[in-house]
């Protein structure tokens, strides 16, 4: 498969799995320091990153290499035991 198929291919799925996590955080079906929204937002990153590789845009690119870091920050912070404890449910 040629790198620009697999680009759009990356790209297409990077968008969906943002688009989840967006969802999943703004319907308080996850909170923003969990494993699943961090997963989606880093996921979603890498491939949207790799379309924006891709077309040569590289502010989208930088965007995208800054986003999936946030997310590999947090992801380390909660593992250390660092992380906001979740919410309570009420």
């Amino acid at each position: 498969m040629p790198f620009d198929t697999l680009a759009a291919v990356l790209g297409w799925i990077g968008t969906g799995m943002l688009l989840l996590a967006y969802w999943l955080v703004s319907n308080e079906r996850v909170h923003g320091e969990s494993v699943s929204y961090q997963v989606l937002n880093i996921g979603g990153s890498i491939g949207l990153g790799a379309a924006a590789v891709a077309g040569g845009v590289w502010s989208a690119a930088t965007l995208n290499a800054i986003w999936g870091a946030i997310g590999l920050g947090v992801l380390v912070k909660v593992a250390l035991g660092r992380g906001r404890a979740p919410r309570e449910e009420t």
